[in-house]
């Protein structure tokens, strides 16, 4: 596309020299012709540039987009080992939260597990399920 770009914009610049200033004798008339202002080349080049760079960043930002939705959204296999770490950590990070929260309460880790279980789950899962439901295929 880039290319098409480049063809088309020597073209223009090819040009620029006959839309310029000039007049019309065969009418009889002596008067000028109004000017094209045309940017020139190097302009046209950076925001060709520009335009391309732009196009670029939204490519990139679909495609992660994408693989975050297959990691949170699906359980393809590409990401199971991630899932399955991320399930590790939690049933290691768990009973040292839950005894920190129970010490602090004053209660037994078994007794504040259950709500913290839900508690912990409704804070992730919500927030998840609302972005997986929003980025859905359509």
């Amino acid at each position: 596309m880039l290319d098409n770009l480049k063809i088309e914009l020597e073209e223009i610049q090819d040009l620029i020299p006959r839309i310029g200033k000039g007049s019309y004798p065969y009418l009889g008339h002596d008067f000028e012709r109004p000017s094209i202002n045309l940017p020139d080349r190097n302009e046209l080049k950076i925001q060709i540039e520009k335009n391309e760079k732009i196009r670029s960043k939204r490519t990139l930002l679909k495609g992660v987009k994408g693989e975050f939705y297959s990691l949170l959204c699906t359980s393809s296999k590409k990401y199971s080992t991630i899932r399955k770490k991320w399930n590790e950590s939690f049933k290691v990070v768990f009973p040292v939260l839950a005894a920190a929260i129970a010490s602090e309460l004053g209660v037994t880790a078994s007794m504040i597990s259950g709500l913290l279980v839900a508690l912990l789950s409704t804070i992730f899962k919500l927030p998840t399920n609302a972005w997986c439901e929003m980025h859905k295929a359509k």
